[in-house]
Order: structure tokens, then C-alpha cells, then sequence
């Protein structure tokens, strides 16, 4: 811009002084033809008449010629004045422009990346909710909708990639200035339809979800969750792609743009340095027709020269016409894309308000993340917490093979002993086992409530068995005891092994869980490293943008001390021209003063003529009162003496 102002400066210069030395030449050239139509007045007396005639037509040719050279100087003085303000406004427009178009670009590039990644997490919620609905219904009902969506995006997907191959086409021509633009628009009005249709379906989802979520079970979540890791990897990287490819294409539609103009102003500043070349051979024109000794030669010239002029006028005229058509064009543009960036900040609102509330929705995630880690601890409490009970069924397990080998042993004794000592022994034996399934059964007493009641009818038949005689009844009763223990040992068996299934359910669900935990937490540290990276990366575009500020300040600045030096400028070019009118009218002043001097030289002219005319006819009356007087004799010579004295008189005072 500096460059450009001191260009100016230099041309106004330039020009301002060519005014000058034009005015200067045709002052000197007025005064030399004043002296000269005075010279030769004064020197051809005999003719003066016709030579007055001629001088005054002269004048008036010329007179008129120098009116209408000034004119037409004064007009395309100003044209050009015109051409170069209109110079200014263009290159200012056309710089507005092309940081609006830039900064309308970027906008659009971070609209559609906040789009697309709008679109990814519909997707993925999508997913979720078909993967849920699957998992809990069988039913076939779910498939077009599916089939449909996969269609609409992979359609939107090729639109999305085949439509910068005929943009790029037609980046030369006069029409496509705005075309990249539109495009944008139409593909951001496309992306808001495609993410109003995901909204919709994820509600759909959504509702189906929750309608199935009764009749649905539990243990799909670890394959639903790998499916949903799987699917969001590889719309994350066909998203990557998309950017890249996205970004690919706006620096290209950006280098078109910044070529067009770079054409568009080389083309301006040729049209106006072959206006001024223009101007400048008019004026030479001007100055070569109003050069000394050019006489009556110069009128015909002129004339042919004129139609010429005019010519060229119109052509100037139609040129100034095209700018400012141009120029009208560029401003509706400039117009219509200041409503473009209106709308656009109306959908980056939009979008900001979209991502809060995806900023809402991972806070949701990390706290249902959350109650995900709770389960899965309280799922390891209870693995502990079986598997205690497992040991303690062992345990048990072992006592009674310990109890049905004393019962064998038993039975396998001599019956030479006596009675009493065996069955008082059993007895003992007995008691002791019972004491210690007593321990074991107050440990196990919330999941084993059936072997307790076992045992306290054992507990309550043994103490039964005390009080009855020792007779062979005693031998009955235990071996229905034993039995009935034997009984028991199978249901606690049977017991042991539900136990053991349900342990290794609860084994097998504690390492999906863990498992989930492991990738949600990957998925978080990542999902906070892409954050992390995300705010370095609009960190760093703050810090540039803060720094564009200032230089732009800083150009603000140096922008207002070269308008206040510009005005300076303006103020001695103004104290020029009035100076230039000064002189104009000091020369006018002069020419009216030459005019005088003319005038009073007609009239001297005439005075000499009327003397010239006296002396004429005393010397006819002379002559003849000569011719009378010539037979007087010698009496003539003296009259001829005298009458040759007043004819070298009237020579001296015709030389006069």
C-alpha cells in the first residue's frame, strides 16, 4: 500500500508538473506572438489594414483553439483523476475482498470439520443404538433402516468427493469468483440435512433401544462395546481422510483465487498505465498544435485531428464506463458475501451450540464410565466373595467323605465288642462331626439355609438319641441318619456345582468387564489426548490470530499516517492549483494588457495613415503646382529643392 502511495504521489507529481510547463509554454507562446503580430504591424505599414485583418483572425483561431484545448485538457485531467481514484477503490475492494474470501473459506473449512465430526458421533450413537437394538431384538424389522442410512452416507460421501472435480474447471472464467463459495454453502446445507436425518434416527434407535432394553440381556455389552470401538476407529480414520482431502481442496480453490487476483489487478494497472500513455500523447498533441509558427497551417490539422480525439475520448469513456461496471459487480459480490459470512456466523452459533452439547454428552459418557468401574468392582467383591464360598463347600465336601468313612468303619467293626462301647463311640464320633458342621454352618448361614436345617435336625435327632435306650433301635436311627446325611451330601454336592458354574459365569463376566474397563479407559485417554491436542491446536490459532490483530493494528496505524500525509499532500496540491489559477489569471491579465497594447497600436496605425494620407495629397498639390511652375524657368529649381526636402521628409517619417 506504501509502494502504491508513493506512486501516486510520484504520478500527481509528474502530472502537476506537466500542467505547469503546458501553462508556461502557452504563455510564452501567447507573449512571442503578441511581439511578433506587433512587429510586423509596425513594420508593413503599407498593407496594415489586411495585416490587422489577418492578426485579429489569428487571434481569434487561436484564441478558440487554446479554449478548446484547455477544455478537453481540463476533462481528461480530470478522467484521470477519476481513473486513478477508481484505481484506489478497485485495489482497496479487491484487497477486502480476498481477506474476506480467505477468512469466509477458513470459516467454512471449521464449520465442516465441526460438521463432519457432528455426523461421526451421530454415526457412532447410531451404531450403538442398532448394535443394543440387535442384541435385543431378533427381529428382522431393523435392516432397511440400517441399509438406508449406509446408502445415504456412502451417496453423501461420493457427492461429497465428486464435486470438487468439476469445480475445479473453471477457475479462469469471470463467473466462478463466488462459485467455491456456493458450494460450501449448498455442502454445509447438505451435512445439516444429513445430521438432522442421524437425529432423527438416533432418536429411533433410541426409542427401540428402550423398548427392548426389558426383554434384553446383560452379558452382550463386551461384544457390543468391541463392535463399537471397531466401528468408531474406522469412522475416525475415513473422517481423517475426508479432512485431509477437504483441506486439499481449499488450498487449491485458495490458490485459484489468489491467481485470479493477481490477473485481475495486472490487468487494471496495464488498462491504466495505457490511459495514461494516452494522456500523455494528448497533451503532446496539444503542445505540438500550439507551437509557434504553426500560422494558418495548423487549423486543417486540427481539424483531422479532432475526429481522432474524439475517437479516443470515447474509447476512454467506454473504458471508465467497464470499471465501473466492474466495479459495481465487485461491490454486489462483496455484498453478497458479507450475507454469506452473516449466515455463516449464524451456523458457526449454531455449531458452538452443538458442541456444548456434545461437551454435555462425554460428560454423561464419563460418568456412566464411572458407574462402569463401580460394577466392576463390586463384580470382583463377589468373585472374592464366591470364591470363599467355594473353599468353604470343599471344606465341607471333606468332612463328610471324613463322616462316611467313620460311618463305614462302623459298620465294618466286630459285633464281639460290646454294644454300648461302639455305639457310645459313634456317638462321640458323631457329636464331634456334627460340632464342627455346626462352625461350618454358621459361616455359611445366608447361602446355605437348607444344610442348616439339616444340621439342626441332625443336631436335634443325635441329642434325641441320647435320651433312648441302647438298644438296636439306636442302630436303625443312625443309619436313616446316615441317609439322610448322604442326602444332604448330594444336595450340597449339586449346590457346590451350581456354585462352581455360577463362579465361572462370574469369572468369565469380571474379565469382559475388565476388559471393557481396559478399553474404555484406552478410549478415554485418547479421546483426552485428542482434546489435549485439540486446545494446543486452538491455543495456537488464538496466539496467531492475537498476533494478526497487531499487524493489522500496526497497519491501521501506518494507514492513518500515510491518509494524514496523503491529506498533507492534497493541501499543497490544492495551494498548487490555486497558485497555477493565480498565474492563469495574472496571464490572462497579461493577454488583456497585449490586447490594449494592439489596439493602441490599430489606432496609432490609423493615425499614421490618415498623416501618411495628408502628406500624400500636399505632395500631389506640390506635384502639380510642379508641373504648373515648370516654364517659369529658374524660378522652379527653388521650388523643386523644396519640393525634394519635403519628400525625403515624408521618407524619413514613413521610415519612422
Amino acid at each position: 500500500m506504501s509502494s502504491w502511495l508513493g506512486g501516486l504521489g510520484s504520478g500527481l507529481g509528474q502530472s502537476l508538473g506537466q500542467v505547469s510547463g503546458s501553462l508556461s509554454s502557452f504563455t510564452g507562446q501567447i507573449s512571442t506572438f503578441t511581439k511578433d503580430m506587433l512587429l510586423e504591424g509596425v513594420e508593413e505599414v503599407g498593407d496594415a489594414a489586411t495585416e490587422l485583418q489577418v492578426s485579429n483572425s489569428k487571434l481569434a483561431e487561436i484564441e478558440a483553439t487554446f479554449a478548446a484545448q484547455k477544455s478537453e485538457y481540463d476533462r481528461l485531467r480530470k478522467l484521470h483523476a477519476e481513473l486513478e481514484e477508481k484505481l484506489e477503490a478497485s485495489e482497496i475492494q479487491n484487497k477486502q475482498q480476498s481477506v474476506e474470501y480467505r477468512t469466509l473459506l477458513q470459516q467454512k473449512d471449521v464449520e465442516i470439520s465441526h460438521l463432519k465430526a457432528r455426523q461421526s458421533a451421530l454415526h457412532e450413537d447410531v451404531q450403538k443404538l442398532q448394535q443394543s437394538a440387535q442384541s435385543a431384538s431378533t427381529g428382522p424389522a431393523v435392516l432397511p433402516v440400517t441399509t438406508t442410512s449406509s446408502i445415504t452416507t456412502s451417496s453423501s460421501a461420493s457427492t461429497f468427493l465428486s464435486r470438487p472435480s468439476g469445480s475445479h474447471q473453471g477457475f479462469h472464467s469471470d463467473e466462478v469468483d463466488l462459485s467455491d463459495v456456493i458450494w460450501s454453502q449448498q455442502e454445509i446445507n447438505r451435512l445439516s440435512t444429513e445430521v438432522m436425518r442421524l437425529e432423527s434416527e438416533v432418536a429411533h434407535w433410541r426409542r427401540m433401544s428402550q423398548a427392548s432394553s426389558a426383554a434384553g440381556s446383560g452379558n452382550g455389552d463386551q461384544g457390543e462395546i468391541l463392535k463399537l470401538q471397531r466401528t468408531i476407529k474406522e469412522l475416525r480414520e475415513e473422517m481423517s481422510r475426508e479432512v485431509d482431502e477437504h483441506q486439499h481442496e481449499l488450498a487449491a480453490v485458495q490458490d485459484a483465487q489468489r491467481q485470479k487476483l493477481a490477473d485481475f489487478t495486472r490487468r487494471h494497472r496495464e488498462e491504466l498505465a495505457e490511459y495514461e500513455e494516452r494522456i500523455e500523447e494528448l497533451e503532446e498533441q496539444i503542445q505540438s498544435g500550439l507551437s509557434p509558427g504553426g500560422g494558418q497551417t495548423s487549423s486543417p490539422s486540427d481539424a483531422s485531428r479532432l475526429p481522432e480525439l474524439q475517437k479516443t475520448i470515447l474509447s476512454l469513456q467506454e473504458a471508465a464506463e467497464q470499471q465501473e461496471k466492474q466495479l459495481a459487480d465487485l461491490s454486489a459480490r462483496l455484498e453478497e458475501a458479507q450475507r454469506e459470512q452473516a449466515s455463516l456466523q449464524l451456523e458457526r452459533n449454531d455449531a458452538q451450540e452443538e458442541n456444548a452439547e456434545l461437551l454435555q454428552n462425554y460428560t454423561r459418557l464419563q460418568a456412566s464410565v464411572a458407574e462402569l468401574q463401580t460394577r466392576v468392582q463390586e463384580q470382583e467383591g463377589k468373585s472374592l466373595q464366591k470364591a470363599h464360598l467355594d473353599h468353604e463347600i470343599q471344606t465341607l465336601r471333606n468332612n463328610l467323605i471324613a463322616a462316611e468313612k467313620e460311618l463305614e468303619r462302623l459298620k465294618n467293626l466286630p459285633e464281639t465288642e460290646p454294644k454300648e462301647e461302639v455305639e457310645h463311640a459313634d456317638i462321640l464320633e458323631l457329636n464331634t462331626i456334627i460340632g464342627t458342621l455346626r462352625e461350618e454352618k454358621d459361616v455359611l448361614e445366608k447361602e446355605k439355609f437348607q444344610l442348616q436345617e439339616m444340621l439342626k435336625m441332625a443336631e436335634q435327632q443325635t441329642i434325641s438319641s441320647k435320651n433312648e435306650d441302647e438298644s438296636g433301635e439306636s442302630r436303625e436311627d443312625l443309619m436313616v441318619e446316615l441317609q439322610r446325611r448322604e442326602k444332604a451330601l448330594r444336595a450340597t454336592e449339586e449346590e457346590r456345582d451350581t456354585l462352581m458354574c455360577e463362579l465361572e459365569e462370574l469369572d468369565r463376566q469380571n474379565q469382559e468387564a475388565t476388559q471393557h474397563m481396559i478399553s474404555v479407559k484406552e478410549q478415554l485417554s485418547g479421546q483426552l489426548k485428542e482434546s489435549e491436542a485439540e486446545l494446543a491446536r486452538l491455543t495456537a490459532e488464538l496466539n496467531i490470530t492475537k498476533d494478526q490483530k497487531k499487524t493489522l493494528d500496526q497497519e491501521l496505524e501506518t494507514q492513518k499516517e500515510k491518509i494524514s500525509q496523503s491529506a498533507f499532500t492534497l493541501n499543497d496540491l490544492h495551494m498548487s492549483k490555486q497558485q497555477l489559477e493565480r498565474t492563469v489569471s495574472e496571464l490572462k491579465d497579461k493577454l488583456g494588457h497585449a490586447q490594449e497594447q494592439s489596439r493602441e497600436s490599430r489606432r496609432e496605425i490609423t493615425e499614421l495613415k490618415k498623416i501618411l494620407q495628408e502628406r500624400e495629397e500636399r505632395l500631389s498639390s506640390a506635384r502639380a503646382e510642379l508641373d504648373q511652375a515648370r516654364g517659369r524657368g529658374s524660378e522652379a529649381l527653388g521650388t523643386e529643392e523644396e519640393l525634394a526636402g519635403k519628400e525625403r521628409s515624408c521618407q524619413t517619417s514613413k521610415e519612422n
